[in-house]
């Protein structure tokens, strides 16, 4: 399932911009082809959702992202 919504843009704009263009897009490749439905869904959720929410640093969210993938 590829998504293509609006958190879904927004999350693979963020790794771009974090991981620059080319790396980015390979990372986001090479865990399609083990997960296509994970790597959706890190891309928007925790991309998209988290980690692009206005309010904290970029550092801060990172970290709590960390924190709930972890719990």
């Amino acid at each position: 399932m590829i998504r293509q919504d609006a958190k879904y843009r927004q999350g693979l704009e963020l790794i771009e911009f974090l991981h620059g263009g080319h790396t980015g897009g390979e990372r986001v490749a090479a865990v399609a082809e083990i997960s296509p439905d994970f790597a959706d869904m890190a891309i928007a959720w925790a991309t998209g959702h988290i980690l692009s929410r206005p309010g904290l640093d970029l550092s801060t969210r990172e970290l709590i992202l960390v924190a709930a993938c972890a719990t």
